[in-house]
């Protein structure tokens, strides 16, 4: 299993946990979009991220002049 698979696999399991918590307890719908906020949010923040260090390893890889 590829790294980014376990990862997707972890977040999924965490979204659907959220998700079952959610149905149970029926919070105040403020804080529902709260929540879906700072998880778009942290959906983007890790995007970034791995973006970023995919360029930067693209960078170090390739050669000099």
């Amino acid at each position: 299993m590829s790294r980014d698979f376990v990862l997707f696999l972890c977040l999924a399991l965490c979204f659907l946990t959220l998700l079952f918590a959610i149905m149970r307890y029926q919070p105040d719908p403020t804080y529902l979009i709260m929540g879906s906020g700072l998880g778009v949010v942290l959906a983007l923040g890790l995007y970034v991220f791995f973006e970023v260090r995919k360029s930067i390893q693209l960078c170090m890889t390739k050669p000099t002049k």
